[in-house]
């Protein structure tokens, strides 16, 4: 499996997640701009080759302090 097609794995995840967030009523998935959809993976992948580690803690930062707020401004 190429780097790329590992990517598009992610972001398919990613797509899955914000649907399911979109089903309950949290965000709508349409009104978000691509690069916005494409965020988490790249935060995901920046973090992990920079520091080589993924700790449940930096998971959960990223999720609340920068991508909850960011869906929810742009999904109005």
């Amino acid at each position: 499996m190429t780097t790329k097609n590992h990517e598009n794995e992610l972001q398919k995840i990613i797509i899955v997640l914000l649907k399911q967030a979109q089903a309950r009523g949290e965000l709508k998935l349409e009104s978000l701009a691509p690069r916005i959809v494409e965020l988490p993976l790249l935060l995901l992948v920046n973090k992990i080759v920079l520091q080589k580690t993924l700790s449940h803690t930096a998971v959960t930062q990223i999720v609340e302090q920068i991508l909850l707020p960011l869906f929810l401004k742009n999904s109005r």
